[in-house]
């Protein structure tokens, strides 16, 4: 048992290694940004769905999308 976890635990750093010496192409790593960026955008905009925030910043965002909702609207924000 112990031989065959060496074994294994030698090909994964085989393979690793081998992945990490391979230079990642740079289109690749524009669409691996744009990824995680949409990624996170989809979390904020959940987070904002349901009034969870992480930080002032996103509380903000989410004044400032209510005020300009309302500025485009023609609402003064005032209950009637």
């Amino acid at each position: 048992m112990n031989e065959t976890l060496r074994q294994l635990g030698q090909e994964l750093r085989r393979r690793s290694q081998a992945i990490l010496r391979r230079p990642m192409n740079w289109r690749m790593i524009d669409t691996v940004v744009r990824l995680e960026e949409t990624e996170e955008q989809r979390a904020r905009d959940a987070k904002l769905a349901q009034g969870v925030f992480d930080d002032d910043r996103d509380a903000d965002g989410l004044i400032w999308r209510a005020a300009n909702d309302d500025a485009k609207s023609g609402d003064d924000g005032e209950r009637r």
